[in-house]
């Protein structure tokens, strides 16, 4: 199922300067890589067979919770299936693709009337679907932890330098300085 579905053509863009918008930074290989690990998604989420224990999860006690578990679950399934068929993700196409996957999920917790996470709760379903999915992969051995650890170094040396935000659009030096150590 995951992982069988062909990369879609990029349509054509027109150049950043014509358009008004920044250019993308991605190339258009990682953009494929994206836009075929979230069509995989969504066939794993709404497939006959997995769509009813997805609600089951998204249903369960404590919606944060669910949530995550469902995210993570989703993400790691995926991951297992690409490295199956001979195939790697890469990291970023993980977990940007997988923050979209986490929204329909969201989505679907909300459309199905068992929660509606917003904000603050919604943040930290996201913060522990990470953390569960690196429990996983730690456990399994797929996760490089070498690797995780030079890119949590480049990330606190880029908050000390103040240059966060250009490796991580979005997020600023407050929120950053402000949040706790994973937890090991």
């Amino acid at each position: 199922m995951a992982g069988l579905m062909q990369p879609q053509p990029m349509q054509p863009q027109q150049p950043a300067a014509e358009s008004g918008e920044e250019a993308p930074n991605v190339s258009a290989e990682e953009q494929n890589a994206y836009n075929q690990f979230v069509a995989n998604g969504h066939l794993m989420i709404y497939d006959g067979k997995t769509f009813p224990r997805m609600l089951d999860t998204l249903k369960g006690g404590d919606p944060v919770e669910a949530l995550a578990m469902a995210s993570a679950t989703l993400v790691k399934q995926l991951s297992q299936s690409a490295r199956k068929q001979g195939r790697g993700i890469p990291g970023d196409v993980m977990l940007h693709g997988g923050k979209e996957l986490f929204e329909e999920l969201a989505e679907l917790q909300k459309d199905a009337g068992f929660a509606n996470l917003e904000g603050e709760q919604l943040e930290g379903a996201w913060y522990r679907a990470l953390d569960l999915f690196r429990g996983m992969a730690e456990q399994d051995g797929s996760l490089d932890m070498q690797a995780v650890n030079q890119d949590m170094q480049t990330l606190v040396e880029a908050d000390q330098q103040g240059t966060l935000d250009q490796i991580m659009p979005g997020v600023t030096r407050t929120q950053t300085s402000q949040t706790q150590t994973p937890r090991r």
